[in-house]
């Protein structure tokens, strides 16, 4: 049972950690609450996977989860860590019945029996959050509830506070190059943001009434229903689905079923998550995924979800086409679209040279050949190599590939992923190139410049006052030339020149929507658009005259 009282609860922490040879994350003299002392390494060595994973487990439900969570991080973790912080078993041993009914009366304030006509004591699973019981709802209907264990939610808010407390002292303690780059107490806050949404049943309620409403039209997948009247942050209750699981190819070749048909069909249900949707179950592992009645897929525990906007969508389909066209550079471009940072370690000749490296390896290979799992290793190796850093819901997606393509091959030594992901992206890339998404995209540039334009003479002239009033701070070394100053009127006569073109044309094409809305317009009017496309041509030539002689000088 874990210490409950700050001071003694922290004491504990620091001592497991040690025990388990993670002493060196703080100095004993920067211990808040005193104690035994530990000795600290001069230099920091990566302790074995498996003392991490033990340590985590000995610290309890907390730190279990944060585990979890940092399995699915493998930007940050050598595949080794990986896949040990993925043996994380957080399951417990259950609470006593009279706890969780009365946790449930307390929550939905009245009586067990006036709520269910029937209830299980016996739990169908008890994990370190949350026990599950099955339950007969009022009219028959066959139900699971999921109760939060009592003192979680204090325990887990107790050790969030101290974990971010470690994080600052590994800050303080480990050198940049002994963090890999990593800012750590970023990183506890982030774990911290999707354990405290882990916490809220509410929100899992939600999630999966918005799967329902995706998956409303598919009927070869089925997400249960929720009973939001037996539902609060803290128990969520839902119809139960009998069915056997996923990955359990002996059941389902008894019942009937083609593995590599359900292989193929799970597989259709992420990407129709990530292609279609932009809304994806970020833990598809086995145990949340049952074949049901006709090999209707059952997926169930959507507490952790991961989502992908337009943009996102947009730029991780070009980056499979550069991949595709084996084109270095364009991968590291859609790299940092899609928000991959790098820190002052990052050295970007080599990393395009590492890229280039990485896809000569592929060259001649077909798609159909590629394992998933193979080129995101690949992928995530250069991306700790150069202390790269993914997005949340990047990674969560990487992870959700490995599983999926996982389970496909457990079903199907032959399953590919990629194979039946093309029609997926085939369309995806056919609604990006439609001629009404174009003609919306160039009307929101062209508002956006035109914006620009009129926002640059107010912000020039803001610009030459602080100059003026002494209040504009340049920074420049001490080697800084004419000609240095000379290349910033280069770059702001370009902008200028840029700006003027961008107005011209936005100019035009307002022009020309007035044409069409008055049917072809007056005489004077097209007079007027093609004496402005014939100047926005004459400045276009002038600035690439301009961008070639300032290249010579």
């Amino acid at each position: 049972m874990p210490a409950t009282t700050p001071r003694a609860r922290y004491r504990e922490v620091l001592q497991i950690l040690a025990r388990h040879g993670f002493g060196f994350v703080v100095r004993p003299r920067a211990w808040p609450f005193g104690g035994d002392s530990y000795e600290a390494p001069e230099s920091v060595e990566l302790r074995r996977p498996a003392e991490l994973r033990q340590a985590l487990e000995e610290l309890g439900t907390t730190f279990i989860k944060l585990g979890q969570i940092l399995s699915t991080r493998p930007d940050l973790l050598p595949p080794a860590y990986v896949a040990e912080l993925q043996k994380l078993q957080d399951a417990v041993p259950p609470v006593p019945t009279a706890l969780i009914t009365e946790r449930i009366e307390e929550q939905l304030r009245r009586p067990v029996e006036a709520l269910f006509t029937f209830f299980d004591p016996v739990p169908l699973a008890a994990a370190s959050i949350g026990q599950v019981h099955a339950v007969t709802l009022p009219g028959g209907i066959d139900a699971v509830v999921k109760v939060q264990r009592p003192g979680v939610r204090e325990q887990v808010a107790l050790d969030l506070r101290i974990a971010t407390r470690i994080a600052h002292l590994m800050e303080s303690r480990l050198n940049i190059e002994e963090r890999a780059g990593i800012d750590v107490p970023g990183l506890v806050d982030e774990f911290a943001w999707t354990l405290r949404n882990e916490l809220d049943y509410l929100r899992e309620a939600k999630n999966a009434e918005v799967f329902q409403r995706n998956f409303a039209d598919n009927a070869n997948v089925r997400v249960p229903a929720i009973c939001w009247e037996y539902t609060t942050t803290r128990i969520i209750t839902m119809e139960r689905m009998h069915g056997l699981r996923i990955d359990d190819v002996a059941a389902l070749e008894a019942a009937g079923y083609s593995p590599p048909r359900i292989a193929e069909q799970s597989a259709r249900i992420v990407l129709q998550e990530v292609f279609e949707d932009g809304f994806f179950h970020a833990d598809l592992h086995p145990g949340n995924l049952f074949v049901l009645d006709r090999g209707v897929i059952g997926a169930i525990d959507f507490g952790m979800v991961g989502t992908i906007d337009e943009a996102m969508r947009t730029n991780l389909l070009f980056l499979l086409l550069a991949i595709v066209g084996q084109d270095a550079a364009q991968i590291a471009r859609y790299l940092y679209r899609l928000g991959v940072v790098g820190g002052t370690q990052t050295n970007h000749a080599l990393l395009l040279r590492d890229i280039r490296r990485l896809m000569a390896q592929y060259y001649g290979i077909t798609l159909e050949e590629v394992e998933v799992t193979t080129l995101l290793n690949d992928l995530l190796a250069l991306v700790r190599r150069h202390h790269l850093r993914l997005p949340p819901d990047l990674a969560l997606l990487m992870k959700m590939l490995v599983m999926i393509e996982g389970l496909g091959r457990r079903l199907d030594p032959a399953f590919n992923v990629l194979a039946v992901a093309q029609p997926f992206g085939q369309e995806a890339i056919a609604r990006l190139l439609a001629p009404e998404r174009l003609l919306r995209q160039a009307r929101q540039a062209a508002i956006q410049y035109g914006e620009l334009a009129m926002e640059f003479p107010g912000r020039l002239d803001h610009l030459l006052t602080q100059l003026e009033q002494g209040e504009l701070v340049l920074r420049a070394a001490e080697h800084a030339t004419g000609r240095t100053v000379h290349a910033l009127h280069v770059i702001t006569n370009r902008i200028v020149q840029a700006i003027a073109i961008a107005t011209i044309l936005l100019a035009l094409v307002l022009l020309l929507i007035t044409m069409r809305l008055a049917r072809g317009g007056d005489v004077i009017l097209r007079a007027v658009f093609f004496a402005g496309i014939g100047v926005a041509v004459v400045l276009g030539i002038w600035y690439v005259i301009s961008y070639w002689r300032s290249r010579r000088l």
